[in-house]
């Protein structure tokens, strides 16, 4: 059964697809089943993998004009599996204002592809809106990738902030052992804001190709 793993931040430019695709590659190059869903209606994640637009998008899955297997590029690369994304996502939030069940559709949607993976990631659009609630929904674990500067802290307050939101969630049905980790994007050349290195915060390399790094820090949200 696959472990989903949601990457969000409300803020763009963060290095959420970057995140996404270099991990959900990482881990498909070490042999592990991976599906990779471009949820943001930018599509980054898809030209990130070499994917410019496929006919049915996820848009198109959580419409119920298919179902989502139809939806999945097989083995965009070795070991790893595409959903594609369209902008008609970006009006998601005024087309299911009305649905009772708008939270859930992509956790249900999800439901019937676990079993096929080891992971599966959700490249999610810099909103809190219906679209990343709906992959917070539908997770066991939340990536939120920030950058090491003093306004990108001052917006972070706003994603931890959500912790009653994941309280609300769970009372609805989201998975009980969800859990938030925060990834912070460090560049060494540049100098890192006071503070950032605490709770000994695990450094991390990713095959991204910058003299870039990754601080590990988790948030609990029990």
């Amino acid at each position: 059964m696959a472990k989903i793993i949601t990457i969000a931040n409300q803020k763009g430019g963060v290095g959420k697809t970057t995140t996404a695709v270099n991990l959900a590659a990482s881990l498909a190059e070490a042999k592990q089943r991976v599906l990779l869903l471009d949820f943001d209606p930018q599509g980054n994640a898809g030209s990130g993998i070499g994917i410019r637009e496929e006919e049915i998008s996820i848009y198109r899955i959580l419409s119920g004009e298919f179902p989502i297997e139809k939806g999945i590029v097989r083995e965009a690369l070795e070991n790893l599996d595409f959903i594609a994304a369209d902008r008609n996502l970006s009006a998601m939030d005024a087309e299911l204002a009305e649905e009772e069940n708008k939270n859930f559709l992509l956790k249900e949607a999800l439901e019937s592809i676990q079993k096929d993976y080891d992971y599966i990631f959700i490249d999610c659009p810099p909103s809190l809106g219906t679209l990343t609630v709906n992959a917070l929904t539908a997770s066991h674990s939340v990536l939120i990738p920030i950058q090491c500067e003093y306004y990108a802290l001052e917006g972070l307050s706003q994603m931890t902030d959500t912790e009653d939101s994941f309280h609300q969630l769970r009372s609805l049905g989201a998975d009980q052992s969800a859990e938030a980790q925060n990834l912070a994007l460090f560049d060494g050349e540049r100098n890192a804001p006071e503070g950032f290195f605490m709770n000994g915060g695990q450094i991390l390399h990713l095959h991204n190709g910058f003299s870039n790094a990754v601080m590990m820090l988790r948030i609990n949200i029990a």
